[in-house]
């Protein structure tokens, strides 16, 4: 497990070197929380469909078109981490990342549930 204090410099690789440079995405504009909160729905998204809520972190960032810089990314999964939102970090041997989201977590990823007034009710129907 990773401690708040371990850089994880061995958790994260950069991609292939040969691999087409990403251009600009949706992420960019983000504040450091902001990026956590959208790294997290990502993750959810795809341990959504494990029996084991099992995410890996390289796949999850392409299937959102999300691109970070290696500091950046590092920094959200430690406060995931230390928020409990994301458990068991396994290296894969292709240099990715295998990772756990919690049920906690999973249960908050999503927006709240908007709610009609009830006098508008009988427009929606």
């Amino acid at each position: 497990m990773m401690s708040p204090t371990d850089h994880g410099s061995d958790l994260v690789q950069t991609e292939d070197p040969n691999a087409k440079v990403p251009g600009p995405n949706r992420s960019a504009s983000f504040d450091d929380a902001d990026f956590a909160v959208v790294l997290l729905q990502a993750l959810t998204v795809m341990a959504a469909r494990s029996k084991r809520r099992q995410a890996d972190l390289m796949a999850a960032l392409r299937g959102a078109d999300i691109t970070a810089e290696l500091p950046r990314l590092r920094n959200a999964l430690r406060l995931l981490q230390a928020q409990g939102a994301i458990e068991n970090l396994v290296p894969l041997s292709d240099g990715g990342l295998l990772l756990s989201v919690t049920q906690h977590a999973a249960e908050r990823a999503g927006p709240p549930p908007q709610w009609l007034p009830l006098d508008q009710l009988d427009a929606t129907a």
